[in-house]
């Protein structure tokens, strides 16, 4: 385009340094739990859920080399399905 402009910048180390000592990088989020978290989180022990797999009861969960995870999502969405109503009389 004739009579455009063009803008240059050179970002210099000062710049660099202090944008990477100021940008806090994201949290991690853990997409999946062992048993031994899941266990922790609803106050059971692991063989409780052990027992569940084995039975076909409780949250969907995979198998990644041998080794049983839980998807969050799916513990999630366990936890929302077993919420009960509190009756009062």
């Amino acid at each position: 385009m004739p009579g455009a402009s063009t803008r240059t910048h050179t970002t210099t180390l000062q710049e660099v340094t202090t944008i990477s000592r100021t940008t806090t990088p994201p949290a991690p989020t853990t997409s999946h739990l062992r048993p031994e978290a899941l266990a922790e989180r609803w106050d059971m022990t692991p063989k409780t859920l052990a027992n569940w797999r084995s039975a076909g009861t409780g949250p969907t969960f995979v198998k990644i080399g041998g080794m049983v995870r839980y998807r969050l999502a799916d513990v999630e969405a366990y936890e929302a399905g077993s919420r009960v109503q509190a009756v009062t009389a």
